[in-house]
């Protein structure tokens, strides 16, 4: 239906599926599913790479991730990785408490290119219902770092996520 609407982003195709669990479990990384793991939360979708730009955000950000969900448990950040080699990738999501798309996975160019994120890092705010509140995150969780105008909306667009659970 809205996929004929030029300023719709529809990222459902790009979001469904399996994600990369940055929490290891015995050793190991676990891949989680996307409809399960983002149900009922705001959902930052972390742009970024192995980088100091990107080191100095994640601290930041992931201040705020253990804030906001030590009282409410409503938020997740979805690392989409803009690095190009697989040890990288690994080495910045060894450092990363949230979910991640696969390095391996097509998914990561096709939601950067559905978002037009062309720098990093980026963040782009989604709530529950799969509205885009902002795509200018990032200045945000380096002024916010309690957390305390979360989830920094900036003004609601029609659903994008909501199609996940359609897929």
């Amino acid at each position: 239906m809205f996929d004929r609407v030029p300023w719709v982003v529809n990222l459902a195709a790009a979001m469904h599926g399996p994600l990369l669990s940055g929490r290891k479990v015995d050793g190991s990384r676990v891949m989680v599913d996307a409809e399960d793991a983002l149900k009922n939360k705001y959902v930052a979708l972390f742009f970024g790479r192995h980088d100091e730009f990107t080191t100095d955000i994640v601290v930041k950000l992931k201040g705020i991730y253990r804030k906001v969900n030590a009282a409410e448990e409503n938020m997740e950040v979805v690392f989409v990785s803009n690095d190009t080699d697989r040890a990288k990738f690994e080495d910045s999501l060894s450092n990363l408490p949230w979910l991640a798309i696969p390095f391996e996975d097509g998914r990561r160019e096709e939601i950067r290119k559905l978002l037009k994120v062309v720098q990093v890092p980026k963040i782009v705010m989604v709530d529950p219902e799969g509205h885009v509140l902002n795509r200018q995150v990032v200045k945000s969780v380096i002024l916010d770092t309690e957390g305390k105008l979360f989830p920094w909306a900036k003004k609601a667009n029609p659903s994008c996520l909501a199609f996940i659970r359609q897929a």
